[in-house]
């Protein structure tokens, strides 16, 4: 992801296995220059896989995507849409921070 061109998009996907046990998986997305060549290709990892507990709600949702992006250490380099910045501002309560968190200090 280092080697990117560009931003990088994220996509995530939830599911049940037949036990009904919830999961969640987060995948980047970015375009890299293919090395000695000026060819572009495009390029995607998994950066989490992480089983769900607790409510499906978008306020638990939205803390465990940021969990597991800060995880990854991409959190610094992600945009936050408004629903995932109020989550985030949740996120950085909880854990006792008590600096002013404005959508510029978050955002690249």
């Amino acid at each position: 992801m280092q080697a990117s061109l560009g931003q990088i998009s994220f996509t995530t996907d939830i599911w049940s296995d037949e036990s009904r046990r919830s999961y969640l998986a987060i995948t980047a997305h970015w375009i890299a220059m293919i090395e000695g060549t000026t060819a572009l290709q495009l390029k995607a990892s998994l950066i989490a896989f992480h089983r769900l507990s607790g409510g499906h709600d978008g306020e638990s949702l939205a803390s465990t995507v940021i969990q597991l992006l800060d995880r990854a250490r991409v959190t610094a380099n992600v945009r936050f849409p408004p629903f995932i910045y109020h989550a985030f501002l949740i996120y950085f309560s909880r854990l006792g921070i008590s600096q002013s968190i404005t959508p510029q200090t978050i955002q690249p």
